[in-house]
């Protein structure tokens, strides 16, 4: 039989070691993702600012419409951000990304882009000039080459790149 100091110890003194163990084998949280959109941003701003660009460069304006908690639209800015890539990007495009959350204040550009929203984000729209009509993809298009991974993204991107003028044409 334990004495009373010994039984005070043990309700003492065995808790904080179980509590001490759990606590050291538990990972600490991992930091939050740093966001890809502004979520108080409007859409139709940062659109009319990358129009003045675009008409000021010969660039495209290429959307991508998503939100902050959608795992594909990570892993698609990521390839859009790859160092490497992205200088070829920026050559071509003026990059507009605006956040499509169901409270946020650019709800609209889905109704507007006829974007199904059950079908997955990140939507991509590409404006040519205002004369053509639009690239959009409306039905998680964009969903099913993020699925194919990193190199599908970049093939998927580049494939609207324009040729250079100064490239020779194959024969």
């Amino acid at each position: 039989m334990l004495s009373r100091t010994g039984r005070l110890l043990a309700i003492l003194v065995v808790p904080a070691l179980v509590l001490a163990a759990s606590s050291a084998s538990a990972q600490p949280p991992a930091p939050p993702l740093p966001p890809i959109f502004d979520p108080d941003a409007l859409g139709t701003k940062a659109v009319d600012a990358a129009i003045i660009a675009c008409t000021e460069s010969s660039r495209r304006i290429f959307i991508v419409l998503g939100t902050n908690d959608c795992s594909q639209c990570r892993v698609f800015n990521d390839v859009l951000h790859e160092r490497e890539f992205f200088n070829d990007f920026i050559q071509q495009f003026v990059p507009v990304l605006i956040d499509v959350s169901p409270k946020g204040p650019n709800v609209d550009f889905l109704k507007n882009y006829g974007i199904n929203a059950k079908k997955g984000f990140p939507a991509v729209a590409i404006f040519e000039s205002t004369a053509v009509e639009p690239l959009i993809t409306r039905n998680g298009e964009m969903v099913k080459v993020i699925k194919k991974g990193p190199d599908a993204i970049r093939t998927w991107i580049r494939s609207h790149f324009k040729k250079k003028a100064e490239e020779p044409e194959k024969q």
